[in-house]
């Protein structure tokens, strides 16, 4: 009888030891994560860097999706529209919007970096 108190003491310290150092991981993989989940800061860290990425990524979209819809024939007799379907109109509105998107960062940084040297060389003279 003394034998499993003993052992269940040890059982329970075993269990403590590794809930904490579980705990310990767990709060590691958190902090990990909340600097990946935050992509505003990394944009705005790098933003040309950004932009870069984001135009390779649709373009290699672009690309699978064309090679996609030039494998694939369900019906040979029949032409049909690519464009059409709800699917399709959400995702070119949804390419629209990116792009306006982009195009409003990239003009907004264009313009405060005018106006950062327009205000350097007004100060040198």
């Amino acid at each position: 009888m003394a034998e499993i108190k003993e052992r269940k003491k040890e059982l329970n310290e075993d269990i403590r030891l590794l809930e904490s150092g579980f705990e310990q991981r767990i709060s590691k993989v958190k902090s990990g994560l909340g600097n990946v989940a935050s992509p505003a800061k990394y944009v705005k860290k790098n933003p040309l860097k950004s932009v870069a990425i984001a135009a390779a990524a649709g373009f290699t979209l672009g690309i699978l999706k064309r090679s996609r819809r030039k494998t694939r024939s369900y019906a040979p007799d029949k032409k049909s529209n690519p464009r059409s379907g709800i699917s399709s109109i959400l995702m070119n509105e949804l390419k629209h919007m990116a792009v306006q998107k982009a195009m409003y960062y990239i003009s907004d940084m264009v313009d405060q970096q005018i106006a950062g040297r327009k205000n350097s060389s007004s100060s040198e003279k």
